[in-house]
């Protein structure tokens, strides 16, 4: 059945462009809307035809191999659902930092759950493909489609935007991780619909990607600063560097910068090199997942 033995794929982080939380269900989800957005910071997944059953490898030690791994948990589900003999071997290469908003793990299951599908040859619609996502967690769906989303639900309604580019994106993400449970448990009511999204998704329509920086708002980052007040250290470091705009995406700890250029981009680099380990400088893309020959580390 399998029309090749391995599949090497990326997966791409996502930040949020915009986070608004709607309301709260009766079984704890929180209900969001949230214009997503993939940027060309990527992990790599090598999925290997084994009758081992399910083997998680990881380049980063921090990172579990057993079942609480969402790749696991993706490749275990693929399995049962489509009835497929064997097994994978699994091997990431991480480069997305972990508990910083990125969907790291998300977008790893995601990899996983198209390059089984690739290796078995099977036809799988887009609805249902967002389905076996939701199934792993809630930022898989998006993650297996990428680009700029309006994401809605609990974050599995998409709806694909006009296209979000920039080219001086810079991440820094700070020596402690966020739980998302922890900054949700702290949502409050007067922090629900606070921002409105209609005016950013009207400027994306219409292409202004300047303006488009400008009107990123995110309600958890006012949640998480009361936390962790490093956020918004790095936060008024980043725009005293020169760039438009910037803030934490998802629920943290990650906090993003839109750069003018890529001179002053280099320059905020060099910076926050000298503080903190975990810096990478990118790009918006259109993919959730790249292809493996042709995506490629920068």
């Amino acid at each position: 059945m399998n029309i090749q033995n391995n599949r090497k794929l990326y997966s791409f982080a996502k930040i949020n462009l915009f986070f608004n939380i709607v309301s709260k269900r009766q079984d704890n989800y929180h209900l969001i809307e949230s214009v997503m957005q993939t940027i060309n910071l990527k992990d790599e997944i090598l999925i290997k035809n084994t009758n081992k059953g399910i083997i998680i490898k990881c380049d980063d030690s921090s990172i579990p191999v057993d079942n609480r791994n969402t790749a696991y948990r993706a490749a275990e589900l693929m399995i049962n659902r489509y009835h497929l003999d064997g097994g994978y071997d699994i091997d990431i290469k991480k480069r997305i930092p972990q508990g910083a908003g990125l969907a790291g793990g998300s977008g790893n299951a995601a990899a996983v759950i198209l390059g089984i599908r690739d290796l078995n040859n099977l036809s799988i619609p887009d609805e249902e493909l967002v389905d076996l996502g939701k199934a792993i967690g809630a930022d898989v769906p998006y993650c297996i489609f990428g680009g700029t989303q309006l994401a809605q639900g609990i974050g599995e309604k998409l709806t694909r935007l006009a296209d979000f580019s920039w080219d001086h994106i810079l991440v820094v993400k700070p020596a402690f991780s966020i739980a998302t449970k922890d900054i949700y448990d702290l949502a409050t009511l007067d922090m629900y619909n606070r921002y409105d999204i209609n005016s950013i998704i009207e400027k994306i329509n219409e292409g202004k990607d300047y303006e488009i920086i400008l009107a990123c708002k995110n309600v958890l980052e006012d949640i998480a600063v009361e936390i962790y007040p490093e956020i918004k250290s790095i936060k008024d470091k980043i725009l005293k560097t020169g760039a438009i705009n910037a803030q934490m995406t998802g629920t943290g700890s990650a906090v993003i910068g839109f750069y003018p250029d890529s001179l002053t981009l280099d320059k905020a680099a060099d910076y926050f090199r000298q503080k903190y380990e975990e810096i990478h400088i990118t790009k918006t893309t259109r993919e959730g997942i790249g292809n493996g020959e042709k995506a490629r580390y920068h």
